[in-house]
């Protein structure tokens, strides 16, 4: 509603709220809205598939490593406005891809050893913060671990994108994504339960990891 209140001026020229509207704004929100329903997309589909024991074993186990994605994202959401500036100007190219390959590197470098050690205590882990009925959890965390270590540094990307100035491109991966999830989510969780969500999951954000990386390169 501001958009039509307040006076966008630039030094140089008055920024088109019409561009700022239908550019930026209408494709975060679709974009959003698919980000909704495909995690909690998770929950619903395997709960009315599989029923609530199934989506508690899944949600301890997301919980659990969904720390991992968290820290990329921080970094890239530092990351966003920096190169959503450098974006403004030309000659810039080399500084945004070495920026982002920084943003990546450090991404892995903290997540990496601690999907290691998630790995390894998983059970430890559960019955730290859970009770034993979900110690079944651990047969999904490593699934999970690799589908969080690959959307946070894919999300990055993503982000990227946006901050270039290419939101459809941005708003059509995660609609795609979100689609991909839905078709794998289904038949995968009739057959694997718990298992099949956190597969479907992992896939999902691969795709979104490889082919936000692509339209970045």
């Amino acid at each position: 509603l501001r958009l039509f209140s307040v006076s966008f001026r630039g030094k140089t020229e008055k920024i088109s709220k019409k561009k700022i509207m239908f550019n930026y704004a209408i494709p975060a929100l679709v974009a959003g809205l698919a980000w909704a329903l495909f995690f909690n997309g998770q929950y619903i589909f395997l709960n009315i598939i599989k029923g609530s024991e199934a989506t508690g074993i899944f949600s301890i186990a997301m919980v659990l490593t969904s720390p991992l994605a968290i820290i990329p994202n921080i970094l890239n959401i530092a990351l966003l406005p920096t190169t959503s500036q450098l974006s403004a100007f030309h000659g810039t190219i080399k500084k945004q891809r070495y920026l982002i390959s920084l943003v990546f590197r450090y991404s892995l470098f903290i997540s990496l050893p601690l999907a290691v050690f998630l790995i390894l205590f998983s059970k430890p882990v559960i019955l730290l913060f859970s009770r034993t009925e979900y110690i079944s959890a651990s047969a999904i965390i490593p699934i999970l671990v690799l589908g969080s270590i690959i959307y946070g540094s894919g999300n990055g990307f993503l982000s990227s994108l946006y901050a270039m100035g290419k939101t459809k491109i941005n708003r059509n991966i995660v609609i795609a994504t979100t689609l991909l999830f839905i078709l794998f989510a289904i038949p995968l969780i009739h057959l694997f339960s718990s298992s099949g969500s956190a597969i479907a999951y992992s896939l999902s954000v691969t795709f979104l990891g490889a082919i936000s990386f692509l339209y970045l390169k």
